[in-house]
């Protein structure tokens, strides 16, 4: 039987890889979206690196494009926080 963390390693890593695949494709984005969303957290708290970089790729156009600005803000910045860029933020990263 799987841990709780690798349950939540394996939905992150299967919703974040749908994300990726149906990048342009927002109708399915959009049904997914409360997957997506917590995939890209646990991506994140668990350092799953490409996958939460392809998930933040996937999905930035349609959060901004859906009115979910400060979701896209706070990934992206996430994102270059993971790939060790050095950016100014009012918000601490998520451990």
């Amino acid at each position: 039987m799987p841990t709780l963390r690798e349950a939540q390693e394996r939905h992150a890593n299967y919703f974040l890889h749908l994300a990726a695949s149906a990048a342009k494709d927002f109708h399915t984005l959009s049904l997914e979206k409360a997957n997506i969303l917590p995939a890209l957290d646990a991506a994140l708290k668990f350092k799953l690196v490409s996958p939460f970089i392809q998930g933040v790729n996937a999905v930035l156009t349609f959060l901004n494009s859906t009115g979910l600005q400060e979701q896209a803000q706070f990934y992206l910045e996430q994102a270059l926080v993971v790939l060790g860029r050095s950016i100014h933020t009012t918000r601490p990263m998520v451990s």
